[in-house]
């Protein structure tokens, strides 16, 4: 399922800042990716899940630097979901980036949350109802 980070136009410097290093990334053949971290003491929602965007680009005398901006979070439903059905049972989840989508003034990134095989809606339901 193709999701889009919430909250971007709060860190629109952040988000341009990763969209612009990320192309500048992808030309150079250097990696850019998303990352995920968890923000249990966020006031607004204890399941907040942080987006980091991170870019490697090489400094002036070519030693690689990765730059880590805050670009948003998962949204507050999803953000639940994940943190019942998968962070609590101490199953692993990872974030890919899909797109991001510049119209100026917006710019839309979109991902994919991806949990390890077997951990689908449906196989989990079967697991479940075996459990009965």
């Amino acid at each position: 399922m193709m999701l889009t980070v919430a909250g971007t136009n709060y860190r629109k410097p952040a988000v341009e800042s990763f969209m612009r290093k990320a192309q500048a990334a992808e030309s150079a053949g250097l990696k850019y990716r998303l990352e995920l971290e968890l923000e249990p003491s966020n006031k607004h929602d204890p399941n907040a899940i942080k987006i980091i965007g991170v870019s490697e680009h090489k400094t002036l005398f070519g030693a690689l630097k990765s730059t880590a901006w805050h670009i948003g979070y998962v949204d507050a439903q999803t953000a639940s979901e994940f943190t019942t059905e998968f962070i609590k049972q101490g199953v692993e989840i990872s974030i890919v980036l899909y797109a991001i989508y510049s119209n100026p003034p917006y710019i839309d990134v979109n991902y994919m949350l991806l949990a390890p095989p077997g951990n689908s809606f449906s196989a989990r339901r079967m697991r479940n109802n075996k459990k009965i």
